[in-house]
């Protein structure tokens, strides 16, 4: 049974060779021809070249001579059209050559793959014959078994490797979400700095009295501080409460809920605290 496996090896491999060779040399004398077109597209070139030295040549030495110059154009009109002919040919070679060895290597496919399923089938023709002779079936269905154990293990593998994406999934939403919130509140507190800052300057400027100024002025910066203290720490609480670890191995989605339901409620709360100074 090895000996003919073997002896089958060789004969697809000397006929692989064999047509790997044909095509090698089919593709070797395609690769010569394109060479060929090129040289001869190079030359028509540098031909083009010429010509269109010897046409700027004669516009400086005969600036007035309009019907010479008109001439030269028709001259090169014909190059051009044979370099943009050369230019299109070999394109097109370039791209039947790689059409027709995809096409050939999709064959040689086929037929590999068809000569393979052939041998398969004879192989488990000789194999089933060689178990009828020789009473292998115990053997057999033994890996069979171990075949079956393997695809079962490989089976939960798949799905726990599944399960594992879909949570970092779930877990990569969630974070976004967060940052997207964070950007928001970062947004309001400095929205709410700059109010501050807005109402200190009005309140500079309609308030007369120096030594009420100057109280108002240390008033002022005062709660400033505090204000940009609180806002700092709020922040700070916030990179901190948005560690993904933190937000993914001790907080449910309710807890997150309610964490930010307060921190909006205390951000309220100071600014109905900033509208009622401004008021008085």
């Amino acid at each position: 049974m090895g000996a003919m496996e073997e002896e089958l090896r060789k004969a697809e491999k000397i006929t692989v060779l064999g047509e790997q060779e044909f095509w090698q040399q089919d593709r070797e004398q395609l690769l010569e021809e394109n060479r060929r077109l090129q040289r001869k597209l190079c030359i028509m070139t540098e031909d083009n070249k010429k010509l269109y030295t010897e046409l700027q040549k004669a516009k400086e030495e005969r600036g007035g001579e309009e019907e010479e110059i008109s001439s030269l154009p028709k001259r090169l009109f014909p190059l051009e059209k044979n370099f943009s002919t050369a230019l299109f040919i070999s394109r097109r070679l370039k791209s039947e050559v790689a059409e027709e060895e995809r096409k050939k290597r999709e064959q040689l496919i086929n037929s590999l793959q068809q000569r393979l399923c052939a041998e398969k089938q004879e192989t488990e023709r000789a194999r089933a014959l060689f178990h009828q002779c020789s009473g292998l079936e115990t053997g057999e269905e033994k890996w069979r078994r171990k075949v079956s154990k393997l695809e079962e293990l490989l089976t939960e593998k798949d799905k726990a490797l599944r399960r594992a994406i879909k949570k970092r999934q779930a877990r990569t939403r969630a974070y976004v979400d967060i940052l997207a919130e964070l950007t928001k509140t970062t947004s309001a507190l400095k929205q709410s700095h700059l109010t501050c800052v807005a109402l200190e300057g009005k309140l500079q400027t309609m308030l007369a009295s120096g030594s009420f100024r100057k109280e108002l002025s240390n008033t002022g910066n005062s709660f400033r501080q505090q204000l940009l203290e609180n806002s700092r720490k709020e922040g700070e609480g916030l990179h901190k409460d948005l560690s993904y670890k933190d937000i993914k191995s001790r907080m449910e989605p309710v807890e997150l809920c309610e964490l930010w339901q307060s921190k909006a409620q205390n951000w309220n709360k100071e600014k109905m605290e900033l509208e009622e100074e401004e008021k008085m």
